[in-house]
């Protein structure tokens, strides 16, 4: 099940990210990497989000997918491809 953290709440209403979205990006990311307890995953959508890679943060506890924040991601993994 995944839970929003309020920052992440905000971020989906701001970047009008779908939640089917961020599903797919944590069940099948492109590119995924562990930082401390969290685990960041991309991934493309073609034709949404200006063609950037959605960035989805999360912690797994228990059962529960928490994320924290999502956002297109403008960063190095852009210029770089993942």
């Amino acid at each position: 099940m995944l839970r929003f953290t309020r920052h992440a709440r905000n971020n989906v209403r701001l970047y009008r990210i779908s939640p089917s979205h961020i599903e797919s990006a944590i069940r099948e990311p492109e590119h995924a990497e562990l930082q401390d307890r969290r685990t960041v995953v991309y991934k493309r959508f073609p034709e949404h989000y200006n063609n950037l890679p959605l960035k989805v943060v999360f912690e797994t506890t228990g059962d529960d997918n928490v994320i924290v924040p999502a956002y297109p991601h403008k960063g190095s993994k852009t210029r770089t491809g993942l």
